[in-house]
This record gives structure tokens, sequence and C-alpha cells, in this order.
């Protein structure tokens, strides 16, 4: 190479060196390379490459809206509207970064947001036909269907060709009851477009609504016709064959998907969610584990397995699968969730919520993580946050039906009937025809004082689903409300017919048998079901617990190890418990101490047996393992008041250091701000420290509240001596020592009285 050309090729290597540091260039290459992936759908990438594509040029708009969109497939809702946000302000005519901005407004129900968005779009060009769509949509969600007709009519004057408009403007026709407007619509959006999916599978939908179920297999059929490799339609015709009872013709129906698609992964796919969403996991199953063993790196697949296997309890192979998809994909949300719900399944609950927590941090807008959380918290025995959770999800995605099932499900269980019914209406709201809703409604309606309204819906129930003892069970529960006795007996009854174990219709039927003084009755009725039932144990339990309120512990004992030799119950912990009160309220406290450790084994959450262990040891001098066991029962609920207040005590009282056991006193407080017990320790810790004012109102209020508990008295007494109200000091004092109280507290009592104090 001679000279010349050297210079030459160095003075193009100095220009192009010079160009690719120049800001428009590397954002332009970057933007390109991000375009790249995106269309590739590798969105994590595409994200990373418009990152670059603005750190060269912060001012982009067009960089931060294909950084939106990338989000969006990720589903990281917030920095997408971070992203749109940003481009509208480098470029406040950007009518596409509002357009996104505005649907997810729509989306995440803020509509003021969303409005200020549409008027900004419309602004710019009032005949928009985007922003007409979305003002229709935003008067669709508020309700005011005959203003989005009016835009939907302007959008389609404007495009009379667009199918968007057109099904929308047919959607609200159906909302306003006109129904031949409606059909009009979406037959015309598919003469314009006989691959428009969505339109023909709008029409069947609307012809199921008219009962047309002719016309509703006509259009699915004309459908797969002119569109053999989709599967939507399939899915929706299959979906009516399969309410229609004709499960017959489900598999030739996807034979036919299968060989018009050439056996594609997806359709096998679509195949397999069908049969799980139907309560069909073993077919779904089938089908996955076969996708997956084909090919594994079928990421679909693979998680559709893990949630069939999931829904069957088969969590070693769920764990199996999920530990895969992690290694190659450590980030993955959904693998992510699945190690939070595969936690719970194996009750590895603090483990659970410590994943999803993190989870929820990392993906905030994902709303089936806030509900796994949810989930956690309940089991947690957490459930002022569980129902935070469950808020929070439906905020994240209003449509949750799970979470306002939920929701409905945890306000009966605390017995406010109000919000119960609230959150059931909500869920059927979007599914009319959902059973477990339905009971919530009831069950609401019963907790309202209104078992007529409550009956008259779980009749109907009844009609509709003759063999489902927990409907016999409601209905005979509200009857019995009613004093119908002998309806409400014969429902118990009817549901112990179908299901011989079923234990909440014998406990309606004992309680029956108890508002009628007759316990022999009840106990008779047990037996005779212990012989008829293939699991018995929760009868023992069931039996156990009549004769302990009788006071028969040694037959309550009897019946409780009967239960437990006859195999294994999911509730032995809680019979563990029942044994360790018999023996504790008979002081015999190692065998106490041993049936709760016993339940722990079978149910570390089980936060009672923590505190009937930790008695047991206070009983028995074992001071530092009663402390212990108080920890214990905090490391899986920080906030169990009961366990803190017994810590705090002991804390105070043997040695420990004041200031630990107030902020614990404080702390079961907050949680219980009207238990005596708690007001009593919370006053003696402030007495042992010298605060002898602050301790006073409480020492009195526990006193108030506990009037016949000598040693909450001596308490009052010792501290009304010290802010110098000698006079009530001595008679409260007195009172306490002709009730119980501890030998060492009542030698106190005695040396104040005589002055020796």
């Amino acid at each position: 190479m001679n000279k010349s050309t050297i210079i030459v090729v160095a003075f193009i290597l100095v220009i192009l060196n010079g160009c690719n540091r120049n800001p428009a260039v590397v954002r332009q290459r970057d933007i390109q390379a991000g375009q790249k992936y995106f269309n590739e759908h590798k969105y994590d990438d595409a994200s990373l490459e418009f990152r670059r594509a603005l750190q060269a040029d912060p001012k982009s708009a067009d960089a931060e809206y294909r950084l939106g969109l990338s989000y969006m497939r990720l589903r990281r809702w917030t920095e997408a509207y971070r992203a749109f946000n940003q481009a509208i302000a480098i470029d406040p005519q950007n009518v596409n970064a509002r357009t996104r901005m505005a649907e997810l407004d729509l989306a995440a129900n803020q509509l003021q947001n969303a409005e200020q968005q549409i008027s900004a779009i419309l602004k710019l060009d009032k005949n928009s036909v985007q922003g007409l769509i979305l003002n229709g949509r935003l008067a669709l969600q508020t309700k005011n269907y005959s203003d989005a007709e009016l835009d939907f009519i302007r959008a389609n004057q404007l495009s009379p060709r667009d199918i968007n408009v057109l099904n929308f403007l047919a959607d609200t026709y159906v909302l306003l009851k006109n129904y031949g407007e409606a059909e009009k619509r979406y037959q015309q959006a598919i003469k314009i477009d006989p691959s428009s999916v969505a339109s023909y599978l709008n029409l069947a939908t609307l012809y199921r609504g008219e009962g047309k179920s002719d016309q509703q297999t006509g259009i699915l059929l004309t459908a797969i016709q002119e569109n053999p490799k989709a599967p939507p339609p399939y899915l929706a015709l299959a979906d009516s064959y399969f309410q229609e009872g004709h499960s017959e013709k489900l598999s030739p129906l996807f034979a036919q998907l299968q060989s018009s698609t050439n056996n594609s992964p997806e359709a096998s796919l679509a195949i397999a969610q069908f049969y799980l969403t139907h309560g069909q996991a073993q077919e779904s199953k089938s089908i996955l584990a076969d996708l997956v063993s084909k090919d594994s790196s079928n990421v679909g697949a693979c998680k559709a397995l893990i949630e069939v296997d999931l829904d069957l309890n088969e969590t070693a192979e769920a764990e199996k699968l999920d530990q895969a998809l992690l290694k190659q994909y450590p980030n993955d949300p959904d693998a992510r969730l699945y190690e939070g719900r595969l936690l719970l399944a194996t009750n590895k609950v603090p483990e659970a919520i410590t994943v999803l927590q993190h989870l929820v941090h990392d993906w905030p807008e994902m709303a089936p993580a806030h509900y796994a959380l949810a989930v956690a918290y309940g089991e947690h025995g957490e459930i002022d946050r569980e129902i935070d959770s469950l808020k929070t999800s439906l905020v994240r995605d209003p449509n949750l039906i799970q979470a306002y099932l939920t929701l409905g499900q945890v306000y009966v269980q605390r017995g406010d009937g109000k919000l119960a019914l609230s959150y059931a209406n909500e869920a059927l709201k979007r599914n009319p025809r959902l059973l477990v809703a339905l009971l919530t409604r009831a069950n609401a309606e019963l907790l309202l004082h209104e078992p007529q309204s409550a009956e008259q819906e779980l009749t109907a129930l009844a009609t509709a689903n003759p063999n489902n003892p927990v409907i016999q069970e409601r209905l005979g529960y509200a009857q019995f409300l009613q004093r119908k006795v002998p309806d409400a007996s014969s429902h118990f009854e009817e549901a112990l017919k179908l299901q011989p174990d079923f234990v909440p219709a014998m406990q309606d039927l004992c309680m029956l048998y108890q508002s009628e003084n007759k316990p022999n009755l009840a106990i008779a009725r047990i037996q005779q079901q212990i012989q008829r039932a293939p699991q018995p144990p929760y009868f023992y339990e069931l039996l156990g617990n009549i004769y302990q309120s009788q006071g028969n512990l040694g037959q309550a004992e009897a019946a409780y190890k009967d239960g437990l030799a006859h195999g294994t119950n999911t509730n032995d912990a809680n019979v563990y418990v029942r044994l360790a009160q018999i023996y504790d309220s008979q002081r015999k406290y190692p065998q106490a101490i041993a049936d709760a450790q016993s339940s722990l084994k079978e149910n570390p959450n089980l936060l009672p047996a923590y505190i009937l262990e930790g008695t047991a040891y206070e009983n028995t001098g074992q001071l530092d393992q009663a402390k212990q066991a108080y920890r214990n029962a905090l490391a899986r609920n920080p906030n169990f008041a009961v366990a803190l207040n017994n810590l705090a005590w002991l804390e105070c009282e043997h040695g420990g250091n004041l200031d630990e056991a107030l902020g614990l006193a404080e702390h079961a407080r907050q949680v219980d701000p009207h238990g005596p017990e708690i007001s009593d320790t919370l006053a003696w810790i402030e007495y042992r420290k010298g605060l002898y004012s602050s301790a006073l109102p409480l020492a009195q209020q526990a006193a108030a509240d506990s009037p016949n508990d000598g040693s909450v008295q001596y308490h009052l007494g010792m501290t009304l001596l010290k802010v110098g109200d000698t006079a009530r000091g001595r008679e409260t004092l007195r009172r306490a020592l002709q009730l119980q109280l501890a030998p060492t507290d009542a030698e106190d009592a005695r040396r104040a009285l005589s002055g020796r104090s």
C-alpha cells in the first residue's frame, strides 16, 4: 500500500469515527437496532437499545415512545407510562404517545387522566379517528352509552372501512340493547375484512346472548372456514359445544384445528388451555407434557404445564420445570410467580412472602403477583395485609375476578356482610353464573340478617345443582336461622348423604341439636356418621369438642386420640392443640408441651400452639423456652398481639430488658388497642420503669375491664399508691387480696398495706 493510499484510508476512518460519535447518527443506529429486536419479539434487548439511543440523544421523543412500547410488551406498565409521558414532554404533539397513555389510563380506570390525554389529541385534530375511538371508550367506561354511540358514528363516518370502529359501535349498540344495529355492524365488519376473527367472535357472542344457538354455531363455522389457522373460533365453538353438553364434538373439532395448522405448537397450547379452563386438567397436562417433551424450549408450554401441575397439586414436577425456567430466565416474572406459589403450596409461607414481595417490587403492575402475595399473607394470618394486597391487585387489574371472590370470602370470615356482598356482586358483574360468587353473596346475606333472601337464592342454586353438598348445607343453615328446624335438618342430612364426611353439615346438625338442648342426640348422631364416613377423623374431633364443652375431659381426650389413630387428618394440628388445652387445664404440662409441639410439626403456622407451648413452659419454670416459643410465633406473624404481650411480660418480670419489654407491649397495644391484658402489661412495665403517671390510666382501664382479676387489681393498687392516691390504692389492694393472687404479689400487697413497702 503506497503512502497516498494510506492517507486516503486514514481520512475515511477519521470521517467514519466522527460519524459514529455524532449523537444523531448513534441515536438512529440504536433505534434501528432496537426496532429490529422489537420486531423479533426480543423486548428486553429492544428496550436496552432504545435506552442507548436516549443516552446519545436524551431529547428523542421517538426513542422514548418506542421504549414505552417495549415496556408495554414486557408488562412493565409504570415504566411504559413514564416513557410515554417523557415523549409527550419532549414533543407535546406526539399523538401516538398520548394515545398509548390514554389506553393505559383507561385500562387502569384512571379516567380523569385519560380524559386529559384524549382532549389533547382531539384539540390537535378534531377529526382524529383514534381520538374519537378513545373518547367513545371513555364514555363506555362511564356508562354514557349514547355519547359513545355519537363518537363511534363520527369515527365511522371519517373512516367507514375501519373494522375496529365498527366493532366498538356494535358493542355500544349491544349495551343500548339495540341488537339489530349491533348485528348489522358486526356483519359489515366481517364483509369488509373476512379475516377479522374478533368480528366473528363478537357476533357469535351476540347470538349466544339472544339464545340463537344455530346462528352462533353458523357464524363460528364461517369464521373457521375463512380463518382455518386461527385457534380462537375453534375454541369459541368448543366452548359452545361444552356448555350444551356435546363434549363428544370436541375431539373432532380439535383434530381439525391441528390438521389445519400442521400440528402447530400454538394450536396444541390453545387446546390445552381450553381443557384447563374447563376443569379437565389431566387432558390439558397430557397435551402440554407432549409439547414440552418435543421442545423443552417452548416457554409458553412450560409455563402452562407448571400451571396445570399447580392445579393438580403435583408440586415436585412443577418445581422441576420452574427451576429449569428460572435457570434460563432468572428474571422472568411468571417463573418467579410460580416460585412463590410453589412455596405456598408446600407450606413454606414466610419464604413465599419474601419471594413475592421482591416480585411485586420489581413488577409493581403485575396483578397476579399481588394476588398471590395476598394469599400468602392470608396463610400467615396477616389479614389486613392480605386485604391491602387484594385491593392493589384490583387496581392493577379491575377484572381480576378471583380477587373480588377472595375479598368477599375474607369479609364473610370477618363477619362484614356489607363488604362481602359488595365484592361478591363485583365478581358476578363479570361472571353472573359463577357458583362461588353466588354462594358468597348468599353467605353475605346471612351475615346481614337476611336469611329469607339467602334461602331464595340457595333454593334456586339447589334446584340447578341438586348434588352439591355445600349448597344443601347453606340452604339448611338459612332455614335454621328462620327456625325452620325440620327443613334445616332435612337439608343437613341431604348434604351428609351426598358427602358422608362433609363436616360443616355435621357441625350444623350438632348446633341444631344443642340449640334444642339435646347434646346426647348430637353425640349419638356423630357416632353414627363415623361408621358411614370414609374419612372419619374430623368427626372424632367434633365429638371431642362437644365432650370438652361439657367438661367431660376424659371422653374428649379419648375422642381426639381416636381421631389421630384413624389416619392422617389435615386438621391434626388443631387436634393436638385441643389435647394440649386439656392437659394444660389438668396441669399436665409436659404432655401439653408435647402436644403443642406435635401440632407445630403438622402446621408450623398454627399460632395458638406457640402460645400453649409458651404458657406450659412458663408453668414449669422453663422461662427461656417460653420466650423462645413466643419469639417463634412472632417470626411467623410479627403482629401477633398475644405473643407480643406474653413475651413483654416475661421480659418485664424475669430480669429482661425493660426497654425491650416496653417496645413489645406498645406494639401489642397498636395491634389490639382494647385488650385488657395488654393494657395491664404495659401499665406494669411503665410502673417498673418508674413512669407512674403514664402507668395509671392504663392500669385503670385494665382494672375496669377485668374487675375480678386479682393480679390486675394489685397492679392498679400499687400504682395508685405511687401517685399519692393512698386511700384508693389501699382499698384496691384489699380487693386484690380477696381475689386470687400469686403468693409473691399477695406478700407485696400486704407489705404495702402495712406501710413496709
